[in-house]
């Protein structure tokens, strides 16, 4: 039975130590999940206030007219927006990069 190039290129024994573009997977996987515990706590403090505040539709539209609470949000958003597609731009590239090597 033929074998798929694809098949040929995987290896479940991916450590630091394999090559460059393991060492640098690790690397950029680090400091996602960094960023990702860093901005937890942001996420988890608006979802929390707005949640109290939040009680009839009302009083959700004067929470969101408050030019604060919308560039808290905004910004929350651009934040988890960036990182997800940063991320799927570096594993594309290092993707590529490796199927290129």
């Amino acid at each position: 039975m033929p074998s798929s190039s694809v098949g040929n290129n995987y290896s479940p024994a991916i450590f630091i130590n394999t090559n460059n573009g393991a060492a640098y997977l690790y690397l950029i996987s680090g400091l996602h999940f960094a960023h990702v515990i860093a901005g937890l706590p942001f996420l988890i403090l608006f979802l929390w206030t707005a949640r109290k505040r939040m009680k009839e539709p009302v009083s959700v539209l004067v929470y969101f007219s408050d030019p604060e609470k919308k560039l808290k949000l905004r910004l929350l958003t651009i934040y988890w927006h960036f990182l997800d597609i940063l991320w799927i731009y570096l594993v594309r590239f290092l993707w590529i990069y490796s199927m290129i090597t």
